[in-house]
This record gives structure tokens, sequence and C-alpha cells, in this order.
């Protein structure tokens, strides 16, 4: 396999587009011993103009191919990565360390189940169980995105963060109701956050889609961060809230908690990139 190095001299075809082999180098730049790169880092390294390194950087963050920490504004690979290729997707250690308790809970309740992970102030789909729900219209597929704030997955995610890393996010989202049961304003969506962390699950009653609900349970590393999130969907005419949250949620819970217990140190690395998630991306 060909790697993008940075000496390397670049192909002079009329179909070659420079640009885009320089976007796809500074991406490549990345590895498990490099997790987290400054500009200045990246155009050196790449033995580019710090102006254009900055332009190429610009773009991949506002494509959502590389994240910046907050604190050190060093950049990260974001999890859009992944959606380059389901391989990347299949290979996931998470999945393999999830399925067979994702499994369990398809066959004790017969609903669809979905894993999840957190891109900005989204959440996407890294596996996907189809039950009974699927015949309703909820389909999803892996790599698919839902806003944050309109999942349980993502209210699981988003309420066990770091509260200014909670506050951060909070401020990306776009509050825009799908339904009349959806949070309309940051102080809505906090006053469902504060439930989520009281009960240890969060729920979702039709902000989706109409006629369907779910709960769900963060996946925590052993240094308390969510790096994903497992629920449970049902048909409203199939379970009320009440019997979803007294039957479902209790079990979903200690199914999280199970699959928590195989994430290995330093699994919390934000969004599972970087050497401390080596493990879980394979």
């Amino acid at each position: 396999m060909r790697t993008a190095d940075a000496n390397s001299a670049l192909p002079s075809r009329g179909d070659f587009v420079a640009s885009l082999a320089a976007g796809l180098r500074v991406l490549a730049a990345f590895t498990a011993d490099r997790p987290e790169l400054g500009v200045g880092e990246l155009a050196r390294m790449l033995e580019m103009d710090k102006r254009r390194t900055q332009r190429l950087v610009s773009t991949l963050y506002d494509l959502g191919y590389l994240e910046q920490d907050p604190q050190t504004r060093r950049y990260r690979p974001g999890v859009c990565v992944l959606t380059l290729g389901y391989a990347a997707l299949q290979s996931l250690d998470l999945r393999q360390l999830a399925r067979p308790h994702l499994v369990a809970l398809i066959e004790q309740f017969g609903q669809s189940v979905n894993l999840a992970v957190r891109h900005r102030a989204e959440v996407m789909f890294i596996d996907c169980l189809r039950g009974a729900t699927y015949r309703l219209g909820v389909n999803v597929h892996i790599g698919d995105r839902l806003p944050i704030q309109l999942s349980s997955l993502g209210k699981a995610m988003l309420a066990y963060l770091p509260e200014q890393e909670r506050a951060e996010v909070i401020g990306e989202i776009r509050f825009q109701a799908t339904t009349e049961y959806a949070a309309a304003s940051p102080g809505e969506l906090q006053e469902m956050l504060a439930q989520t962390r009281e009960r240890g699950f969060a729920v979702m009653d039709q902000e989706t889609t109409l006629g369907v609900r779910s709960v769900a349970a963060p996946l925590m590393s052993p240094d308390g961060y969510p790096v994903a999130a497992v629920n449970v969907v049902m048909p409203t005419p199939l379970v009320s809230m009440a019997e979803m949250t007294q039957t479902v949620a209790p079990a979903l819970v200690e199914t999280a908690a199970r699959i928590s217990q195989l994430l290995p140190a330093g699994a919390g690395n934000r969004h599972l990139t970087g050497p401390a998630s080596a493990e879980l991306l394979g």
C-alpha cells in the first residue's frame, strides 16, 4: 500500500489533483505516534507553506475530517475519517467487543439495537442490528448520522462529557425541532441531560420520528469518558415510556456496564483516535 511521504515526487498527469493530494498528505501525517499536530508542525513535516497548510487544515476541519483540541489548539483525525470506507468501520474492534452483548439485547427484546460514537454535535452509527422497528420504517445504517440532541444515543454521551466540553458541543447545536417533543433550546436540552445523569440512561420519546421511542446508555472508558453509547428502539404502540424505562432500561444499563468493563485503559482518548485507543481501532 502506498503512503504519502512528505518528500515523495508527485505525478504530473493531467488527471492528478494536486490540492486533493495535499489534503490527503495532511491526513496521512497523523499516526499512532503522532495523534495530534499543530499547523506549524504539519507545515514543517510536509515541507509546505504554513498559510497553505492552514487552508488545508481549515478545510478538513470544516468537513469533519479533523478535530481540534480546544485547550492545545492542535488537530487530530475526526471520526469522519472512518466514513471513507465501510471497511474501516467493519474493522473497528469496539464493534467486536460490543456485538455479542448487542445480540443478547435483540434476543431479549426483539427490537432494534444500535451502537454509536460521537462526532462533534452528531452521533454516528457504527453498528445496527435490526429488529421489529425496522419494519416501521426506522432504518439506519452504519455510517449514518443524527443530530446529537435528537438521539438517545447522543444524549447518553453528551450528559457524561466534562462540563466544558459539553458546553462547547451544545454551542454547536442548531436547535431545529423535528417534532413537538424535541428540545427547542439549550435550556431544555440541559434539563434532559440532568435527568439522564440522575437516571443513568437517556430517553428519546418521539423526538426524531413520531411513533418511535428509545433508551440509551453510555459506554464509559476506565477514565470515565463516554466513548460510545448503545440503545434499544421500540415502537410506541408496543410499549409505553414508563414500561420502557422500567423494563428495558435496567437491562440496557447493565449491558453497557459489561461492555465498558471490556474497554482498554485510555480508551477515552476523545472520539476513539490516537494511540490511547489504538487497541479499539485495530
